[in-house]
Parts: C-alpha cells; structure tokens; sequence
C-alpha cells in the first residue's frame, strides 16, 4: 500500500487557510484509511457467521500474523492469550492457524487420534468376538475386555 503524504510548504509564509485545511483533511483520510477497516462481505453459513474485512489496518494485521507465524517456527499454529482489563478479567484466546500443508490444530489433531482410537476399539472388540466363538480361553478374553473397558 503506497501512502501519498500531503506535501508541505517549507516556508511558514506560503501556508494559506486552505492549504492548511487542504493538508488536514489529506491527513486525515489517511489516518482514516489506516485506521478503519472496510467490510467487504458479510454472510452466515450454515451457522457460521463469516465476514471478511479490507483495508490499510486489516493488511498491516494480516501481514503482522504471518510474519509472527513464520517467525515462530511453528508448523501447525501459534497461540496468544490475553485478559481483559476490568471485571470480570475473562482470557481471550487469539490464535493464528497455517492452512494446508497438512496443517492441523490440536482440536483437529485430537479428533483424528480419537477417531483412530475408536478404529482400534472396534477391531479389538471384533477380535475378541471372533476369539469367543472359535476358542475357549477365557482368561485372556477376560484380560483383553479389561483393558478395553479403560
């Protein structure tokens, strides 16, 4: 984003009323343009609210978060915690997640682990099964559902 800063006079005795307005409200769009993002999209999804954002203070954002990500060494995400300045001083959680690459959260990462655990139960179980109608050890039946039961 390429700023164009008003150019000022250096001599005081060339500053007219209206340059001096003039140089004012140039500034001013530009702390405008800094400072206020503009909304571009608005939509809800499927219970999803999603809102995408535009503008000088969003991109110096954007940029500021991946150079953190990048910075960090971090694969998957990278996390800050803040708390609120008065009563009831709750914590936020801002976190700043890398998409593809195979890139995942914890909470993606715990998903697929119990998704796998549930996998490996149901083999278990299934073996346990089989073991039950072709066999007659029924100690270590006993043993494998103890730990299944865990």
């Amino acid at each position: 984003m390429q700023l164009e800063m008003p150019q000022i006079p250096d001599d005081d005795a060339d500053f007219t009323p209206d340059l001096t307005r003039k140089i004012i409200a140039q500034y001013q769009k530009i702390i405008a343009d800094l400072s206020d993002p503009a909304l571009k999209s608005m939509r809800l999804d499927d219970g999803s609210f999603n809102m995408a954002l535009g503008g000088a203070a969003v991109e110096r954002m954007a940029r500021m978060m991946t150079t953190w990500f990048r910075e960090s060494g971090a694969k998957n995400y990278v996390e800050i915690s803040i708390n609120a300045l008065d009563h009831p001083f709750e914590t936020y959680l801002f976190y700043v997640q890398k998409r593809g690459d195979g890139a995942r959260t914890p909470a993606e990462i715990r998903q697929a682990v119990e998704a796998e655990n549930q996998r490996l139960r149901s083999i278990i179980k299934d073996t346990i099964e089989s073991i039950e109608r072709n066999s007659t050890s029924a100690p270590v039946l006993e043993r494998l559902k103890a730990a299944l039961a865990d």
